[in-house]
């Protein structure tokens, strides 16, 4: 386990922009991975229709969809320690021991998530806050007391310049 003054100090030895290029990449990934299926669910729905299925079932259908939307970053935080996209990338998203976070801590990251969303220019703001703030941490993150950084650093390995992208 590591202490939140560990965390603090890891947090240092990686810089806020390199936190943004490598949040923003990961949130592209995750992007294709959830958007496609959905986009390609969506134009099947309307061929659904076509082919008569009853709007009920079109409906249930869209509605697991936005589940599967909603949950995919809390589960995928809850068991794997990050999205597909930060997996991918080497990000982990952990507590302030270095820990992996809980199930109040990943529906307070999605709650931020989807608000922030939905705000003009919350986009902006989030960014804002992971290259202001000294943990480079969404408003989010810092609500949920969690934080987003590279593998290589929870497992101590040394974070060269070309292993950030």
């Amino acid at each position: 386990m590591k202490s939140s003054i560990h965390i603090t100090s890891l947090m240092r030895e990686f810089s806020g922009f390199d936190a943004l290029i490598l949040r923003i990449f990961a949130r592209l990934l995750d992007m294709i991975l959830i958007f496609v299926p959905a986009y390609l669910f969506i134009a099947g729905s309307g061929m659904q229709l076509l082919l008569g299925w009853p709007s009920w079932g079109v409906s249930v259908f869209s509605a697991a969809l936005l589940s599967g939307i909603v949950l995919y970053h809390p589960v995928c935080e809850l068991l794997w320690g990050g999205s597909m996209g930060k997996l991918f990338v080497g990000l982990r998203v952990v507590n302030e021991e270095g820990n992996r976070i809980s199930i109040q801590q990943a529906f307070i990251r999605v709650f931020t998530s989807v608000v922030g969303a939905l705000i003009p220019l919350g986009v902006l703001v989030g960014a804002g806050a992971i290259l202001l703030t000294k943990e480079h941490q969404r408003i989010g993150d810092v609500m949920a007391k969690t934080f987003v950084l590279p593998q290589r650093l929870l497992s101590g390995e040394p974070l060269s310049d070309w292993d950030q992208f």
